[in-house]
């Protein structure tokens, strides 16, 4: 069980994580314990939600952060449970892959 708060744009958005019932179920088929997600919180709740996790449940809400710069690393495929970077994008780098000087 925990929290996670994370920023996104102007609002904020809560995580909260639960325990699974049935853990042989869970750890078998690999699953993760459900979770319950609200959102359009306004960013500067977070000392308010911090305190309300600590106090009722002792739990503490951590930040989680996420990039959202919207960077492009070429197409991707994922094969054998890996993540492959077909056609990568080089910014420093000229159509046949050569780095300009």
């Amino acid at each position: 069980a925990g929290a996670l708060w994370t920023v996104f744009g102007k609002s904020g958005h809560l995580r909260i994580l639960t325990k699974s019932t049935d853990k042989a179920a869970a750890a078998a088929t690999k699953q993760h314990p459900p979770a319950y997600r609200y959102d359009g919180f306004p960013s500067s709740d977070y000392d308010t939600l911090a305190s309300a996790f600590q106090s009722f449940y002792n739990i503490p809400l951590k930040r989680h952060s996420m990039s959202s710069a919207g960077n492009s690393w070429g197409n991707t495929n994922i094969s054998n449970k890996h993540l492959v970077f077909r056609q990568c994008i080089l910014e420093d780098a000229d159509e046949e892959g050569q780095e300009e000087f």
